[in-house]
């Protein structure tokens, strides 16, 4: 299931009339900063945002609201936007994220009341829209840079089959003291505007901006997230409508939007790795067990694992070498492979990613892949 986490909700045109000699603006903001015990004057505020944890303001109770915005779009005219996180309305974080309808509801149901306390009208004649949301999955795992060439793959992927138009990405690194090797801690991809794609170490990011050690996690969480704007999730959901766009919506509509781009990605990428390999290995004008392992060494980044690298091999010494020694090589392959897992930098798994790449998939993206690695040096995927 997708769980919404930070979005903004929007409520558009509306009338700016005077009430008591106040207009309607100068009136909502009355209301707000009184809402939330803040010390400004409304009509000398030049900044359309207000920060309900302004002057430290910390009550739990508004913990999910980031801001609120008057936004004057005509003369007659302004609009009210509001950015809150929905997994803050139940946590003092959002390493938790929502998990059910109900409460997704329940956070709805406090804005709505919000914006009918703000602006003085039944909740039932608001339409509220969603402008930006924020839809993401995570998923528990043991180390995080054991993902570090599934990301690489996924990432080339993307970067190689997109336009090179929206190509908007980046990779995060970082260097750690104590082992004194690089790791990556995730990438960045835009799929065109208002549509991007980050996946991360969420454990990492709780744990350097929490202020109390109560709120640090030991459990390693990496996680997916979809940024989308309000023309995406049109295009993705069929609607940008607060009480349309629900958690089982999501989960069936996102999958279904990006099925054959993830599809087409991996298969292009893992083909790309594939012959890229290939090309190297026949540069070789001869392949000792000495050699292998240097080759191994110098083409790590395009060996996706031991696996990968077996069934290469495998099918490009078929006619060289006899099936004994192929499972030699193969074993020379795997173990130098296995040994690099100590010194790599980034820090890296060489083994097993296949299976990592669709469990990623299935849990980042809810889609379920099977790849198969044929005999005839076939790649399939369904």
């Amino acid at each position: 299931m997708f769980a919404l986490d930070k979005v903004v909700i929007s409520v558009r045109n509306i009338k700016n009339e005077l009430k008591g000699g106040i207009d309607k603006v100068d009136l909502a903001k009355i209301k707000i900063l009184t809402k939330f015990d803040l010390k400004d004057n409304p009509r000398a505020n030049n900044k359309e945002k207000i920060y309900p944890q302004k002057n430290g303001h910390k009550s739990r109770e508004f913990n999910h609201i980031n801001y609120i915005e008057i936004e004057k779009v005509r003369y007659d005219f302004f609009n009210i936007n509001i950015e809150y996180n929905y997994s803050k309305f139940f946590n003092k974080t959002n390493f938790i994220p929502i998990k059910t309808q109900s409460e997704k509801e329940l956070v709805d149901s406090n804005i709505k009341e919000l914006v009918s306390e703000i602006l003085g009208v039944d909740k039932k004649y608001i339409s509220f829209e969603y402008s930006h949301l924020e839809a993401a999955k995570q998923m528990k795992v043991i180390r995080f840079s054991d993902y570090n060439n599934v990301f690489n793959l996924l990432y080339r992927g993307l970067v190689n089959f997109t336009d090179d138009e929206i190509k908007i990405r980046c990779l995060f690194d970082d260097f750690s003291k104590r082992s004194k090797r690089e790791f990556r801690k995730g990438f960045a991809f835009s799929f065109g505007k208002g549509l991007k794609f980050i996946v991360y170490n969420k454990s990492l990011e709780n744990n350097m901006k929490v202020l109390d050690l109560e709120d640090m996690v030991k459990e390693t969480a990496l996680k997916g997230e979809f940024k989308i704007s309000k023309s995406n999730l049109k295009k993705i959901a069929q609607s940008a409508d607060m009480d349309t766009v629900s958690l089982p919506h999501l989960k069936k509509t996102i999958p279904e939007y990006f099925y054959l781009i993830i599809k087409k990605v991996i298969l292009y990428q893992l083909q790309e790795n594939k012959d890229e390999l290939e090309k190297r290995l026949k540069r070789l004008e001869r392949i000792t067990p000495r050699i292998l392992e240097t080759f191994v060494v110098e083409n790590n980044e395009w060996i996706l694992d031991y696996d990968f690298i077996g069934w290469i091999l495998k099918y490009q010494l078929r006619d060289l070498k006899s099936e004994r020694s192929i499972r030699e090589y193969q074993k020379i392959a795997k173990d130098k492979l296995i040994q690099l897992e100590t010194s790599n930098s980034p820090k890296r798994s060489n083994s097993k990613n296949m299976d990592k790449l669709e469990l990623l998939v299935k849990e980042l993206f809810g889609i379920k892949l099977k790849i198969k690695l044929c005999e005839n040096g076939e790649i399939q995927i369904f």
